[in-house]
């Protein structure tokens, strides 16, 4: 089967090295036709200086160019937060399939656009959170699905960090909604995944007396459910050992720290009252195989989609709205309503 043309369309997003290294590696998949710097755009981003020797020996395309080339079957869009949904918009006029990075805009609108043109079209269209390719988050999510917790009562969960020193801070004093908005977003994907649409949203965007004015590094927000509470949070002053993931169930619980790991195979504890799917009553040790790449399992799946050899996921469409609209409530940047 001949290699997909692929363009990645920006190099600011802090995603962007990790993104260009997966795609360097899947070299029976992709052909890199090209990337567009767009180191010129004045939106804020972290680190501030990127790294361009990652690029060494690709192509560098204009925008015009990309647009005006027939060959390109995919883009991903790695540019700064803020230019990540207008730049969707723009490529929606090669009616190609795209990858875009997290998240998705401080307001409504112009993402719901995005999404539904999409859907509409039937646009392959990938949402960038971190997580969907973690073999323990997804085994998390089809735990709950499934009932092996029982009927879920609580979640906790944290997107916690301490990497970036004064440049991180001065970077999220240009973030509105902090970390919530900035990190919290992959958490809050999974949870809607298992748990669906919250009741009501309470937060706090804080910041540690350390911080600068303005940086909200020190967020916390809680998801409303009929039956149960989700407690997601992030500070990017935390020394602790990794970020955490903790469900509890009526039948049981499952506890995971780190949630990321790539140097051991991921693991987490499964804890049953009683005997539940294939498990017996008691504590579980479970092993996940080696994370060695964060975003290969999304480009493969994207590549699947495009080479028609398996369907595109239409519930994606709606699922991806509805975690938009609960990230810009969490991080108190729109308020949220169920709908």
């Amino acid at each position: 089967m001949e290699k997909i043309k692929i363009v990645q369309y920006g190099v600011t997003h802090e995603h962007a090295a990790g993104k260009i290294a997966s795609l360097r590696k899947l070299t029976d998949i992709f052909e890199i036709v090209g990337v567009i710097d767009d180191r010129a755009s004045t939106a804020a981003r972290f680190p501030q200086e990127v790294d361009m020797s990652l690029y060494e020996g690709l192509n560098f395309i204009t925008p015009e160019e990309f647009f005006r080339r027939q060959d390109i079957q995919a883009v991903i869009i790695e540019t700064a937060n803020s230019d990540l949904v207008p730049t969707a918009l723009k490529c929606l006029e090669k009616n190609i399939a795209m990858h875009m990075d997290k998240p998705g805009g401080e307001t409504i609108e112009p993402f719901e656009k995005l999404s539904l043109e999409c859907e509409k079209r039937n646009i392959p269209f990938q949402m960038g959170y971190m997580l969907r390719g973690n073999p323990a988050v997804r085994f998390c999510i089809d735990a709950v699905k499934k009932g092996l917790l029982g009927d879920i009562f609580e979640i906790q969960a944290d997107m916690n960090h301490h990497y970036g020193g004064e440049e991180y801070s001065q970077y999220l004093r240009r973030i509105n909604g902090g970390l919530m908005y900035n990190l919290c977003c992959h958490l809050i994907d999974s949870v809607v995944s298992m748990m669906g649409a919250p009741e009501n949203i309470v937060s706090m965007i804080k910041r540690t007396a350390d911080s600068p004015v303005e940086a909200m590094n020190n967020c916390v927000a809680v998801m409303e459910y009929e039956f149960a509470t989700v407690t997601l949070r992030s500070c990017s002053k935390d020394y602790g050992l990794g970020r955490r993931l903790r469900i509890a169930g009526t039948k049981g619980v499952i506890e995971m720290s780190p949630v990321e790991c790539f140097y051991k195979p991921l693991e987490l504890s499964l804890s049953l009252a009683e005997a539940s799917g294939d498990y017996p009553q008691g504590l579980h040790k479970l092993t996940f195989p080696l994370l060695k790449d964060r975003y290969e399992p999304q480009f493969r799946e994207l590549a699947a989609i495009i080479n028609k050899e398996r369907p595109n996921n239409q519930a994606i469409y709606a699922h991806d709205r509805l975690v938009n609209r609960v990230i810009l409530g969490c991080a108190q940047l729109q308020k949220y309503r169920k709908q």
